[in-house]
């Protein structure tokens, strides 16, 4: 599980911010641990939220609210995702933090170094978890490979190519 700690229930208690695909994706990762409860979730583009919400999520009867400040407020969740737009990272991390809930942040933490200092020094404050997505870094077969060559298996490694769907 991506947090450490555990909530009175023995589970953490989080909430999504911004239910767009990337959130859906993690959402869903989440909620495959039995150590989590999703009681809460942020958005504000109906289309978004419609798309968001499928059968499988609606199960959740998550209190949605338009403001995530509104989130942040309640002493019922003890971490929150946030998935909005890359613009809002920073702020929405630095509240989270402020309020007293552990993060779980997309990529990009943020769009300039002035915003990324920010999130480091309420980090450095805050006395919580924080991590930045960046979903397939922590794969088992990524960990895997990395052993691989730290072992020298497959000897000197000189050149790397590397690619993506829609990339050739």
């Amino acid at each position: 599980p991506a947090y450490s700690f555990q909530g009175a229930n023995n589970r953490v208690r989080l909430a999504v911010i911004g239910c767009g695909n990337r959130s859906a994706r993690v959402f869903d990762a989440f909620a495959r641990q039995s150590n989590v409860q999703w009681v809460a979730g942020c958005e504000v583009n109906p289309a978004k939220l419609n798309s968001f919400m499928t059968p499988a999520r609606q199960t959740f009867k998550l209190a949605m609210v338009e403001d995530y400040r509104r989130i942040l407020d309640r002493n019922d969740v003890d971490a929150v995702l946030i998935g909005g737009p890359d613009f809002s990272h920073a702020r929405m991390t630095i509240d989270a933090i402020a309020a007293g809930k552990d993060v779980y942040v997309e990529k990009p933490a943020a769009n300039n170094i002035q915003r990324v200092n920010a999130m480091l020094d309420a980090y450095r404050k805050g006395n919580r978890v924080v991590q930045v997505g960046t979903q397939q870094r922590s794969w088992d077969y990524f960990a895997e490979a990395k052993k691989i060559l730290d072992a020298g298996t497959i000897g000197t490694v000189r050149h790397v190519v590397i690619m993506q769907p829609g990339s050739y």
